[in-house]
């Protein structure tokens, strides 16, 4: 095999596995979003209904 050919083999590795970091390290942060956005709706409605249940006893 030719040293151009191996050369080719060998960059295009790189660019794949950057590549592959790259999309892994997106999808973690798209979970992460959505994971925060629904622990903050949990939240928010926890909140509403303690401030239900306190009113209920005022």
């Amino acid at each position: 095999m030719s040293s151009a050919k191996k050369h080719k083999q060998r960059s295009h590795r790189s660019y794949r596995n950057n590549v592959a970091t790259a999309e892994h390290f997106q999808n973690k942060q798209i979970l992460k979003v959505s994971q925060q956005k629904v622990m903050k709706e949990k939240s928010n409605l926890f909140t509403k209904l303690m401030g239900l249940f306190k009113k209920g006893e005022k």
